[in-house]
């Protein structure tokens, strides 16, 4: 973990407002039918709300926390940082 400015890579909301200037986007996708693996979905659910079941190694700013702070989604997928 970097910190930059007294600021935590852990800190959700300063990455959400970009005022940690370091992000990695993830993507993670699942399947339907016979590929399906309910425990993935459970993943990608806890991932994507930001849950406190994500391990504690790891710091995720959910999708929600993002849009709320300008980023740019389509399709569920990030494409664009926030609005200056």
């Amino acid at each position: 973990m970097l910190l930059l400015d007294g600021i935590t890579p852990r800190d959700t909301e300063a990455i959400a407002a970009g005022r940690y200037p370091l992000y990695r986007a993830f993507h993670v996708t699942t399947w339907e039918g016979v590929a399906a693996n309910p425990l993935a979905d459970q993943l990608v659910q806890a991932i994507g709300e930001g849950s406190a079941a994500s391990p504690a190694e790891f710091a995720f700013a959910s999708r929600r926390l993002m849009e709320g702070y300008g980023w740019g989604f389509e399709h569920g997928e990030l494409h664009g940082e926030m609005a200056q």
